[in-house]
């Protein structure tokens, strides 16, 4: 929106009545859509610089607020005499509450930043093609923290800054290993006037040896109760050393390397000091995989300059023990056969036990196969002559019903803020305007979340989301996304939680079993759908651009925000992305999702594709998805022409069965609750 010119006048006259001024930025992003690096968007326009410096100059303190998505451009802020920037993000319902709250002291701000930020976004290593159609990743493992703490670059506020009403003194009481676990104990105080949180970030140093390594990268992190002044909190936080593990394409395997890990602990990642070393004597395998990303064409990847080695010799050092831990081999493929037909079944013998969602697949005919491989969208259902009418109002998509076998539908909405459903129209609302039963609430963004660093408070929000899933009656929720904020000027990033895969995965985790699991651990027979895998890092060319990194890169950071959620709790359904990777599209990539996500990490959830994928159906029922969506009518002859055998067909619908029996579903239009 254009922003409204202030007189002089108007500014003095306001400025006599008042000391304070808040000044309000706002961006706009969306999907399928990339931010770009000039006026009106990444940068100040002409008319707010004005206006920022009428305010400033009238006033005796401004404090600037701004609503954007990510970063921004920050050249004009050393030009003027902020007393305060506060990062909102799209920070939901109740944000006005909030800020007043923030600004009048009544809560002391406790969020921290999860990604890096400098003044401009030349400074970003990553910024030459984001909106291209090959995005080639020269930076490799240098993106984000990692790049500007290891090459020493200076930026405007580092990763998990952030600043609060009060000053807290960390304190490292012990540090322990047992095996590969380090546990650290960290005594927090409040050492300043006010009541107040303190976020303690752990980061992991890996020697150089074969294979450089970033400067640090974040391991752990907790967060304290609000402590009053004077008070303080010990933290026990633990890591598993195995969990950073460097993968080497020399020997296809992920290794430790010999040598010291120097363990540090602090505020942020221009804030802490070494508290431990871990020595590992030897260097330990600790899976055998295959390379299974090759590249498709070469380039030059961005290498870290000599730098003097810091010395840590009068560091505490504790050993690691690798003693009875075995190197997994996982260096084969799954391999998938005809199930042969034992009997007549139904959904409802898979629900009673008389039988297994492999026996059912198996009674399946080639067009009953060919109807559960693809979603029940609005082309198909015109296709076959269907009804228009979707299942929920409001939302067109959902697996395909099997009539006479009494196989139900899943019904699924996006939802990284929310459930995406209400009854407006457009704006503006009328005043006498009520909310209706089918009103959901708008959350804070995956970003504003992640700012949080607090994992059991985006749990908590998880399980309310879900509220709204079972007013408007969906069963399944499109998030989270972990897919990190490689570009600054990624359109997506306020969908995404940070630039670091594990802080990434541990907001994620607290959304699936937020959504996926009951208050008591139960399951909901809810499901949360974890997209987009992976390496769709942009969003201009996302649904035909080419992601192009090497192996290592992409597993040590773009595939393993994703690991690390699979180690930790069990999605019901994972998305699979638009984009290419080194030539071949990720939907259709059988190395990426049979290789890597279904053997190497076990996951036998249900992956489906993004909606309306360019690759085609066959290939990506052949390489791994369980189901194309939104769906548009294929024959099995036709699915089988373009290579997809009837064997594979089988294990795929056995893995909708198998999702569709552990949660909520549809049936003739009437949600079944199991």
């Amino acid at each position: 929106m254009p922003e409204i010119r202030l007189t002089n006048s108007e500014v003095e006259k306001a400025a006599k009545s008042c000391d304070t001024a808040i000044i309000f930025i706002g961006r706009f992003a969306i999907e399928g859509r990339d931010i770009k690096d000039i006026a009106g968007e990444y940068r100040i326009t002409d008319q707010e610089e004005q206006m920022i410096a009428q305010v400033t100059k009238h006033f005796q303190k401004t404090v600037l607020v701004l609503n954007i998505p990510c970063a921004f451009d920050l050249q004009f802020l050393d030009k003027y005499n902020f007393s305060a920037v506060i990062h909102n993000f799209y920070p939901g319902h109740l944000a006005g509450y909030a800020m007043a709250d923030i600004l009048y002291g009544n809560v002391s701000p406790c969020g921290r930043l999860p990604f890096s930020w400098t003044k401009t976004a030349d400074e970003y290593p990553t910024n030459e093609d984001l909106s291209t159609d090959k995005i080639i990743y020269s930076e490799g493992l240098y993106m984000g923290y990692r790049y500007f703490d290891t090459f020493k670059k200076d930026v405007a506020f580092p990763f998990g800054f952030g600043l609060t009403y009060t000053n807290f003194n960390i304190e490292t009481v012990s540090c322990d290993i047992e095996k590969t676990i380090v546990s650290l104990k960290i005594k927090v105080t409040n050492c300043g006037k006010h009541r107040g949180r303190e976020v303690v970030q752990c980061y992991l140093s890996a020697p150089d040896s074969e294979l450089e390594k970033p400067y640090q990268v974040l391991c752990a992190f907790d967060k304290t109760e609000w402590l009053k002044p004077n008070t303080s909190e010990i933290l026990t936080i633990k890591f598993d050393l195995l969990k950073f593990t460097s993968f080497s394409e020399k020997m296809a395997a992920y290794i430790l390397e010999k040598g010291d890990y120097i363990v540090r602990a602090g505020k942020n990642s221009r804030d802490n000091a070494p508290v431990c070393k871990i020595n590992v004597k030897d260097t330990f395998i600790h899976k055998k995989v295959v390379n299974r990303l090759p590249l498709n064409e070469k380039f030059d990847e961005l290498k870290k300059p000599n730098t003097n080695q810091e010395n840590y010799a009068g560091l505490l050092c504790l050993n690691a023990d690798f003693d009875g831990i075995e190197t997994l081999d996982l260096t084969n493929t799954p391999e998938y056969n005809e199930l042969e037909k034992t009997g007549d079944y139904t959904f409802a013998d898979v629900l009673c036990g008389k039988c297994t969602a492999r026996d059912l697949a198996a009674c399946l005919s080639d067009e009953q196969l060919a109807l559960l491989l693809t979603g029940d969208g609005f082309e198909k259902q015109k296709t076959l002559g269907l009804s228009l009418e979707p299942l929920v109002e409001g939302e067109g998509t959902h697996t395909h019903q099997i009539t006479e076998l009494g196989i139900p539908s899943s019904v699924m909405q996006d939802g990284p803020n929310g459930v995406r459903a209400t009854t407006f129209v457009a704006p503006p609302v009328p005043p006498d305007y009520e909310l209706s039963g089918r009103d959901c609430v708008y959350y804070p963004s995956a970003i504003a979340q992640a700012s949080t660093w607090d994992t059991k408070l985006i749990e908590q929000m998880a399980r309310e989301i879900a509220v709204d899933l079972d007013k408007i009656g969906y069963n399944g929720l499109c998030a989270p996304g972990v897919n990190l904020q490689r570009n600054v000027r990624c359109g997506r990033n306020f969908e995404y939680f940070s630039e670091d895969p594990f802080l990434s995965a541990q907001m994620a985790v607290s959304v699936i079993k937020g959504v996926q699991n009951n208050a008591d651990g139960t399951p909901s027979k809810r499901y949360t759908v974890l997209k987009h895998f992976a390496c769709n890092n942009s969003e201009d060319m996302r649904t035909t651009g080419d992601s192009i990194l090497t192996e290592r890169t992409a597993r040590e950071l773009y595939l393993r925000s994703f690991e690390y959620v699979l180690q930790e709790t069990t999605p019901l359904s994972i998305m699979a992305a638009y984009n290419k990777i080194n030539g071949v599209f990720a939907a259709a990539n059988k190395d990426l999702l049979d290789g890597i996500c279904r053997y190497e990490w076990g996951y036998t959830g249900w992956i489906m594709t993004d909606w309306d994928v360019c690759a085609d159906d066959a290939a990506c029922l052949s390489a791994g998805c369980d189901t194309c969506m939104p769906g548009q009518y294929k024959t099995f002859k036709e699915l089988n022409q373009n290579g997809l055998t009837r064997a594979v067909a089988q294990q795929r619908t056995t893995r909708l069965i198998a999702h569709l029996a552990k949660t909520k579903h549809y049936f003739n239009g009437k949600l079944q609750n199991i």
